[in-house]
């Protein structure tokens, strides 16, 4: 192959950044595919009016500073002029808040949501500004009025998603709350919350552990099962410096283990509880009391039922947490008990496979294979592992 030697190219001047905000109207204006340009800048005439709209405002003259705003707010969009229209329709929102007047507020939101060529930046901002104002209205009637109307203007808008998911959120924990938990769940599972992009990890993650917990309390286990694999534990392995990523990480494990535990599937709880026992935050809690009891099945020596187990471990592994110093692995009903049951079959087992491998090596002096169970390749195991054949997965027999 012939030797080319690379071409020297003078270096091209930058120039001027673009306005982030810019290319993301640009992004979202996709009224017939074309990119829109800003016709007209109205910067110094929306400077007048909004001067005019305060001093009718300290004249307690509300509808007299909207008035004087609405028509610069329409030459704003027509004209694409994003900047000013954003200015414009934040500014009511903000002296309706001022005023006080909340139904002023709500009617101004619908009104503004409705508007020809209405320009999806300016009302992705003026959104956002209502929904900061719902911690400050004065009573429940009129914040939820308030949550009601930003969920009506929100409807069908992708660009505030995230808006309206925390909105559905809260009219979800107030229905949970009037025992209406089958409509709080439907609200809830029918945000695809996993799809928004411009929401963090970790409120998307808060929100899919929400749609779980709510799923269980339904009944509906197989919902939950599928809205979980779509949560991404490595964000709990790069994150765990961060304790609240830790206690979300707790959270999740939890329900992930209560969901196991309505399936039967006693292996997968069991590399559930491991990963909780390596989580910093629970070092030194109750859970870790188990950690000891793990331990005898990864070593090749007997365990008594009645002198180790049920002597050391059955108080605690019965008893809630709430209640004293246990973790409650097995739950104190008749599933709970069939559980133990199998529990004690399966430390059976593994006694008397211990023995039979033990004497196998003392008999011929050496290591030979034994047709019995295989090393478990996940390592560590939980006392819910055992409930299955020697701690593999698979259903008990």
């Amino acid at each position: 192959m012939e030797n080319r030697e690379a071409a020297v190219v003078d270096p091209v001047e930058a120039g001027q950044k673009i306005d982030k905000e810019l290319v993301n109207h640009l992004a979202s204006k996709a009224n017939d595919g074309r990119l829109v340009k800003t016709d007209v800048d109205y910067t110094k005439e929306v400077d007048a009016a909004v001067s005019v709209a305060e001093k009718l405002l300290k004249e307690n003259n509300l509808q007299g500073a909207i008035d004087a705003l609405v028509p610069w707010e329409k030459k704003t969009r027509l004209s694409y002029d994003w900047k000013n229209n954003a200015r414009i329709q934040t500014k009511i929102v903000g002296m309706c808040h001022l005023t006080g007047n909340w139904t002023m507020l709500c009617d101004m939101i619908l009104a503004l949501v409705k508007k020809r060529l209405a320009i999806k930046l300016a009302l992705a901002k003026m959104i956002r500004a209502a929904f900061a104002l719902i911690d400050k209205t004065p009573d429940e009637e009129t914040k939820f009025r308030l949550i009601d109307t930003l969920r009506i203007a929100t409807a069908n808008k992708i660009y505030v998603e995230v808006e309206r998911a925390r909105l559905t959120q809260m009219v979800a924990d107030r229905k949970w709350k009037e025992g209406k938990k089958q409509e709080a769940a439907q609200m809830m599972l029918e945000l695809h919350v996993e799809t928004y992009s411009t929401m963090e990890i970790k409120e998307r993650i808060r929100f899919l552990c929400e749609q779980i917990r709510m799923a269980l309390a339904i009944g509906d286990v197989t919902r939950a099962a599928v809205i979980s694999k779509k949560v991404s534990t490595r964000y709990f392995d790069t994150h765990h410096e961060s304790t609240s990523v830790q206690a979300l990480k707790v959270i999740y494990y939890m329900l992930l283990i209560k969901i196991g535990q309505v399936l039967n599937e006693h292996a997968e709880v069991s590399r559930h509880y491991r990963c909780l026992y390596e989580t910093p935050i629970l070092a030194n809690s109750k859970e870790q009391a188990t950690s000891k009891l793990v331990t005898k099945f990864l070593a090749d020596e007997l365990i008594s039922w009645n002198n180790d187990i049920k002597t050391n471990y059955e108080a605690l592994l019965f008893q809630d947490s709430a209640e004293g110093k246990g973790v409650r692995v097995f739950a104190n009903n008749d599933e709970g008990t069939a559980r133990w049951t199998t529990f004690k079959t399966r430390v059976a087992e593994h006694s008397h496979s211990t023995n039979k491998w033990n004497n196998c090596q003392r008999g011929s002096g050496q290591l030979q294979k034994y047709p019995g169970p295989e090393p478990n390749p996940y390592g560590r195991v939980h006392p819910w592992a055992l409930t299955t054949k020697m701690g593999r997965p698979g259903p008990a027999p």
